[in-house]
């Protein structure tokens, strides 16, 4: 005879898939002590394959938005004084030409 889920542990298994925390999901299944419940109802295998699809999903989307927008751009190099050497160099330009301009003026 095959044991099916209770109505807890389904009610457990629809808060997770909602984006519920697995102790958020046991407190609203009803579960007298949510951490340790979470913690068994994680290691059932049939719960775990209840939301194995889920996880699978988002992997795939992750996988399609990494597609679509390319990867994270990478991070300027900040130097001393938190100024990215392009900033450092577009600074020392513009005091080159406001040197040159308060040398003609003088």
């Amino acid at each position: 005879m095959k044991r099916r889920l209770t109505d807890r542990q389904r009610a457990f298994i629809i808060a997770v898939n909602r984006g519920r925390s697995q102790t958020a999901a046991a407190r609203l299944a009803g579960y007298s002590c949510p951490p340790q419940a979470a913690w068994r109802l994680m290691q059932h295998p049939k719960i775990q394959a209840k939301l194995q699809p889920v996880r699978i999903d988002l992997q795939q989307a992750m996988r399609m938005m990494r597609q679509a927008y390319g990867p994270k751009p990478k991070p300027k190099k900040v130097g001393a004084g938190g100024v990215s050497s392009n900033a450092r160099q577009e600074l020392a330009q513009l005091e080159r030409e406001l040197t040159k301009l308060i040398g003609r003026t003088k």
